[in-house]
């Protein structure tokens, strides 16, 4: 350990590995392998990155659903059966499950409204699984509709509180010099606002023959104002300064270009994958058969971006 000038003796690690080793990677891809195995049925699905695993069931009621993550648990060579040879307890308590669908019922207390679907209670051990409307996983909350509002207003709170950080850097006379200040909004600010950004964003566009504005125009419009600010703190000019004018003079492209350009650059990532990854083959079959209804957001940038993906190397 080594902190200031202070340097200890070699501590000998005899259990587990090191916070932080880079064989941890390894170890728990070996680990979790039997887990992951588990979903051996069409309407059974099972992912992991690290420690963080989650299951997943597709029928189409949730009663299916919720027979379908009990028998995944329960039956033999199961999750609970994997739990016992591995001395990885599951914490009950812990768990969360989330049920996700576009269909809507008859709201019987509001004549002409309609809601969610009811789902019955998921028991593991005999005891009842907390049920989560928004879910995260690896830094994307999922929300029950499906429609990504959660995530826009959780990546604009967090990027909110970035920015008010971020000013606080630029005092006149102790602050840091409006180029370093411009560096650290491209290199820090702006990944972490625009973090999955692919996955819940769709680019604002108009269809034709509509007159209104397809996509996530809330999103932009919040990006848009926190972008204002930092360019503001970044010249140090008068609050009634042109946007378009402070983007200019700040060297940044304007808010819609910019994560236009983020969700561009990660799907042709996506598109020049090989043949044989999954992401790939699924862009190419959106792209070959695409859906008319309930659109993926990858389809939706295929769609506005006019990307073949057969015709990336």
């Amino acid at each position: 350990m080594k902190f200031d000038d202070f340097l200890s003796e070699i501590v000998h690690i005899s259990n587990r590995i090191g916070q932080g080793d880079p064989l941890s990677m390894l170890l728990y891809i070996i680990y979790n392998t039997d887990l992951l195995e588990i979903a051996r049925n069409p309407e059974e699905e099972s992912l992991g990155f690290v420690d963080d695993a989650l299951a997943i069931a597709e029928a189409d009621s949730f009663e299916e659903t919720v027979e379908t993550l009990t028998d995944f648990m329960d039956r033999n060579e199961g999750g609970f059966t994997w739990s016992d040879d591995h001395n990885y307890h599951f914490a009950i308590d812990k768990l969360v499950v989330s049920h996700y669908s576009m269909k809507r019922a008859p709201d019987p207390g509001r004549p002409g409204h309609t809601m969610g679907l009811e789902a019955p209670k998921l028991k593991l051990k005999g005891k009842v699984v907390r049920v989560a409307t928004t879910y995260k996983y690896l830094g994307i909350h999922i929300d029950s509709k499906l429609n990504w509002k959660a995530q826009t207003h959780e990546a604009t709170s967090k990027a909110t509180k970035w920015i008010l950080l971020f000013k606080r850097l630029t005092k006149p006379a102790s602050g840091l010099l409006a180029k370093f200040m411009r560096r650290l909004y491209i290199t820090v600010a702006v990944p972490k606002m625009t973090y999955g950004l692919d996955a819940w964003y769709m680019p604002p566009y108009k269809e034709q023959g509509k007159r209104r504005n397809t996509g996530s125009v809330k999103a932009l419009k919040d990006f848009g104002k926190l972008q204002r600010i930092a360019t503001l703190e970044i010249t140090g000019t008068l609050r009634t300064t042109s946007t378009n004018l402070l983007d200019a003079h700040v060297g940044l492209l304007p808010t819609n270009l910019l994560l236009k350009k983020i969700c561009h650059r990660a799907l042709t990532s996506i598109c020049s994958l090989p043949s044989s990854n999954p992401v790939a083959l699924q862009a190419t079959r959106y792209f070959e058969q695409p859906a008319n209804r309930h659109l993926r957001n990858i389809q939706h940038l295929i769609k506005i971006f006019r990307i073949d993906p057969s015709t990336l190397e």
